[in-house]
This record gives structure tokens, sequence and C-alpha cells, in this order.
């Protein structure tokens, strides 16, 4: 099982919709989504909400509404 971490920009205007893309994109599938906590409590996902995002192994990291640095 693959662990995505997306980290979505709380200030961008469209944010939530791609987020929401995403999860349906990867519902179904062998993968574990996780989300900052705060951003998860923001965008109401808090089933994806992890306190310690920074420490944990991921296989991909998805940036929305950002310039794609981490």
């Amino acid at each position: 099982m693959l662990t995505i971490g997306v980290f979505p920009n709380i200030e961008k205007e469209d944010a939530d919709k791609v987020l929401r893309r995403v999860i349906d994109f990867y519902r179904g599938k062998d993968v574990k989504l996780v989300l900052p906590q705060d951003e998860a409590v923001f965008f109401s996902c808090q089933e994806f909400g992890v306190a310690d995002i920074e420490e944990m192994k991921l296989d991909l990291a998805i940036s929305i509404g950002g310039d794609g640095t981490l």
C-alpha cells in the first residue's frame, strides 16, 4: 500500500475542489491518503488527518495550491 501525503494550501480558492478530486481518484485504491491535521479539519476531511505527517514515511507528496516545494 502506498502512503500519499496531500498538502493543500488553505488560502487558495479552489484547493477544496482539487482536494476532493484527489480523494475521489484514490478512493477504493490500495492507497492511504494523509493530510496535516489542521488542513484536514479545515477542509472537513478529519479521517485523513495526522498530527505527525512530517515524521511519516511517504511514498508520494502532493502539493495543492503551492509552488510545488515542500
